[in-house]
């Protein structure tokens, strides 16, 4: 992972995607204190590797089935008394198009 200007940026260059992996690096992303918000994390695909597009229910999917800490859970959603894991995966899944990007 890269840091540029409050903006932590990973570069995959595989042709499988999700990469091996994905839901521990992507949560250990998420558990950085500097990173308060979802639009400070990007990852960008090698679009000469990937074909089609970024298979978005994949990436869901792992997430779904990763342990995420109430810790990181409470960073991210905010609004709500008793936030659980669905709501920080159904905001990932809002912003997804701008957090994993096909390059």
């Amino acid at each position: 992972m890269k840091r540029q200007k409050n903006k932590f940026l990973e570069f995959k260059s595989v042709k499988d995607v999700p990469p091996n992996y994905f839901g521990e690096q992507f949560i250990n992303d998420l558990k950085l204190p500097e990173v308060e918000s979802l639009d400070q994390l990007k990852w960008y695909f090698d679009g000469s590797k990937v074909s089609g597009d970024l298979p978005k229910e994949k990436f869901m999917d792992i997430l779904e089935k990763a342990d995420i800490d109430e810790s990181v859970i409470k960073k991210f959603i905010t609004e709500r008394r008793n936030p659980t894991k669905a709501d920080l995966i159904d905001l990932i899944s809002e912003n997804f198009e701008g957090i994993f990007v096909k390059k």
